[in-house]
């Protein structure tokens, strides 16, 4: 037995790296912020048991083994979930300091990269906002938790149930039902909730067709708040609703405009403010196409359409993103029987908050312009502003454009550096393209985008999220 030396409480990190430790517990809060996978603490006594088998035994090498964390990643997850469980059930559980630790297992699964320094209003910074709240919430820690036992189920560890990580949502959702039914909608926390909460549904719910009726709370929240203005975390917030569904949003657009408020025209926030609509105007699209003849309806919706394809083509050229061509490296399925691959090649970004902008906002562009035209080209009395033929062209040709572009983004979406997010983020998009080449009869490509999840070459393949999408 041997005492280990020193009066230092803190954390073997912060040793290290000499700083002062919270000496929070299990984990340190600062290592958390600091994004380092904290190694905890140095237990005060520990045994040495020199055998005939391993006779080298020393008390540096015991104290080393048992204070480090297992070396294989899977274990590493694993081990952190359990710790952050026992942390949920301590009766001193600290909000911040809970919330940072399954942010710190979260960037190991979810979203393995750190978004780049200033990227406040982003696709990704909703996670960040989460890590930043301090006020008590059950609802939104036993929503993280469930979501943290998600996470390390579906990048492979098999010891974890499905059955188990269901059991972990209803429990986040039954308390989060509760706050709402007592009034708690105002503040931030539940919002956070309902955004983890429809984030853990994305991936055990895998065979339904649309987010479950709660989804839309995220609206609720802010239509009964005592005064409808943007708090510090609201627009971060939604985005994370906003990339994952493809049904319009409760509130109206009058209040969605007090909401946004006055922001400059490059950034984030201000695409949301054009884009809040879309769902909205492609749902009545949609009924207007299926009735199937042109009228005064389908001539508006039709303008709208256009100017909204417009105006998110002016702030996509307000915010360039530089992407290059890589040859492509995942085997989709449906190239086996042609011999040759359909998108031989794929794009490349700096980093996927920036890559989801650009095909967030380039997925509702092909939207808006294919819907638009499609309205146009009912038969009907002439109640609307034509496009010249030429102008019709033009504008169909961008839209395939558009469409096998985003195709070439998938590769780099899945691929392992982008974590679970990174697949979550293209739910819309594949949707959206897959539409499309059904649409316009391109089987190959329809088929492509069919076999998708199938890709082989990426783990990032090997789980199902839920479809979604305008209910057609």
């Amino acid at each position: 037995m041997v005492g280990v030396a020193g009066r230092s409480k803190a954390c073997l990190d912060c040793k290290r790296r000499r700083v002062k430790c919270d000496e929070g517990k299990p984990l340190c809060l600062r290592c958390a912020k600091a994004g380092i996978q904290c190694q905890g603490y140095k237990s005060p006594v520990i045994w040495v048991n020199s055998t005939l088998e391993q006779p080298g035994v020393t008390a540096d090498s015991v104290i080393t083994a048992a204070t480090r964390l297992p070396q294989n990643p899977a274990e590493r997850r694993l081990h952190r979930l359990e710790q952050l469980k026992v942390e949920y059930a301590s009766q001193q559980r600290d909000p911040l300091q809970f919330r940072s630790h399954s942010l710190q297992l979260l960037r190991g699964t979810y979203l393995p990269t750190k978004p780049p320094e200033g990227d406040h209003s982003s696709p990704v910074s909703w996670l960040e906002a989460v890590g930043e709240m301090r006020a008590p919430c059950d609802a939104l820690d036993q929503s993280l938790l469930a979501l943290c036992a998600i996470q390390v189920r579906v990048t492979g560890e098999e010891s974890i149930s499905y059955d188990h990580t269901v059991q972990l949502y209803n429990h986040a959702l039954g308390t989060l039902i509760k706050d709402l039914d007592r009034g708690a909608a105002a503040n931030d926390e539940t919002l956070a909730a309902i955004c983890t909460v429809c984030t853990c549904e994305m991936f055990i719910f895998v065979k339904d067709q649309s987010f479950s009726a709660h989804a839309y709370g995220i609206s609720e929240i802010l239509r009964h708040r005592d005064v409808i203005k943007p708090s510090l975390y609201w627009d971060r917030l939604v985005l994370v609703h906003s990339l994952t569904h493809g049904r319009s949003l409760t509130l109206g657009h009058e209040e969605w405009s007090v909401l946004f408020g006055q922001v400059t025209t490059e950034s984030f926030t201000f695409f949301l403010k054009i884009s809040v609509e879309l769902p909205y105007l492609l749902e009545k699209a949609d009924a207007l196409l299926r009735r199937g003849y042109g009228d005064a309806s389908t001539a508006h919706y039709s303008d709208v359409l256009m100017r909204k394809y417009y105006e998110l083509e002016a702030w996509r050229a307000q915010n360039p993103v530089p992407y290059w061509v890589v040859p492509s490296v995942l085997e989709n399925p449906a190239d086996d029987e042609h011999g040759d691959k359909l998108f031989p090649f794929a794009l490349r970004f700096q980093h996927i908050s920036i890559a989801v902008q650009w095909i967030f906002c380039s997925s509702l562009m092909l939207q808006a312009v294919d819907v638009g035209l499609a309205l146009q080209a009912l038969e009907g009395p002439s109640l609307g502003t034509a496009l010249p033929h030429v102008r019709v062209k033009m504008l169909q040709n961008d839209a395939e454009k558009l469409a096998r572009l985003l195709c070439q983004c998938f590769e780099y979406c899945y691929s392992p550096e982008n974590g679970t997010f990174g697949v979550q983020a293209t739910c819309v998009t594949k949707w959206a393209v897959q539409k499309y080449f059904q649409q316009h009869g391109r089987l190959r490509e329809f088929k492509w985008c069919e076999n998708i999840d199938g890709m082989r070459g990426a783990s990032q393949c090997r789980f199902e999220l839920m479809a979604v999408g305008l209910q057609r």
